[in-house]
């Protein structure tokens, strides 16, 4: 258990149908005789909660907001397998899953939980606000709008064809047993190819956490390219 100035903080540990998700619960140390209004968060593609993301914590944590920062499962301190791999259906469903953890805490109004997320988070939110009637707010920073139109973007003509036959490849190599292939998420890691190349990206990731393990599946790209979370937004 962790105290800074304002509020106090604690590992939680959150069941998610036998997996365990885990993360940190900030709840205010000001007096207050009602529950307080929740935020659920975590980060984007291949992000921990240690990334960046304890300091917007603290300061709703500090104006009066519990708040439930969580990695997804297959990540950090989460359980789950394959490890390092984002299927961006079940993080909604890791969403949901600690969206009814914050519900349940005696300290938290259960008809005041609202949700924030960024980049690829930023379009799990979206999600999640449209189909989820617990959630009455929601905060989605620079979110992934369409999978397929980023993916057209970033690869194209043979380039294009090499990759979806290595999808069907590692499929087949997966049904029969064998390991996942990885990718590095930047440059720099212990696999050639990388989903991200740009300066930015190299040291948004590579300073963002010691605990940061540089390599996502090749099913993460593939399950991208058909996520649309931008549907959602009417």
């Amino acid at each position: 258990m962790n105290t800074d100035l304002g509020f106090i903080r604690k590992d939680v540990e959150i069941n998610a149908e036998g997996t365990l998700i885990k993360g940190w619960l900030y709840l205010p140390l000001r007096k207050k005789t009602e529950p307080y209004p929740a935020i659920v968060m975590a980060h984007g593609y291949a992000g921990l909660k240690e990334m960046y993301l304890e300091s917007y914590a603290k300061k709703f944590a500090e104006n009066g907001f519990a708040v439930v920062l969580f990695d997804y499962r297959n990540f950090g301190d989460s359980e789950g397998t394959p490890r390092h791999e984002i299927d961006p259906w079940q993080q909604v469903e890791d969403y949901r899953h600690v969206i009814t953890y914050a519900s349940s805490l005696s300290e938290v109004d259960s008809e005041s939980i609202g949700i924030w997320g960024t980049s690829y988070s930023g379009g799990h939110v979206l999600v999640v606000g449209a189909t989820d009637k617990r959630v009455k707010c929601v905060v989605s920073q620079v979110p992934t709008i369409s999978g397929s139109k980023m993916a057209h973007r970033r690869v194209n003509g043979d380039a294009l064809t090499e990759l979806l036959s290595s999808f069907a490849e590692d499929r087949l190599n997966r049904q029969r047993g064998g390991d996942p292939v990885y990718y590095s998420v930047v440059p720099g890691g212990e696999f050639e190819n990388s989903v991200y190349k740009s300066k930015d990206a190299l040291e948004f990731y590579l300073k963002g956490s010691e605990k940061f393990n540089n390599k996502v599946t090749l099913r993460s790209i593939e399950l991208s390219r058909g996520y649309e979370p931008g549907a959602f937004i009417a």
